[in-house]
């Protein structure tokens, strides 16, 4: 399992690729806009982090995280829940 500072760094090159790849102010642009790879990169660290919130994390981290069950649904990418999955991940405690 890959320690909380490795997939905060991972989820903030991810987010910063989204977006690159994508115009600025739009929250839920179009994943064909972003090649397969990246996506398969975003939906493969999500898993990881649901993975190392569920061993880590509180109850209200792992509820807070569960309303962010999806990061890309009906070929829209969602920065901001990118954004709000790596701020539940900085506030649990380090392992």
């Amino acid at each position: 399992m890959k320690s909380k500072e490795q997939l905060i760094k991972e989820g903030n090159d991810l987010l910063a690729c989204v977006k690159k790849a994508y115009v600025h102010g739009v929250d839920m642009p179009q994943a064909d806009v972003m090649d397969q790879v990246n996506i398969d990169k975003l939906n493969d660290w999500h898993e990881q982090v649901e993975d190392y919130v569920e061993k880590y994390g509180l109850n209200t981290q792992r509820d807070r995280l569960a309303d962010c069950s999806w990061i890309v649904n009906h070929s829209q990418v969602s920065v901001e829940r990118i954004k709000r999955i790596i701020k539940i991940l900085e506030s649990v405690e380090s392992k």
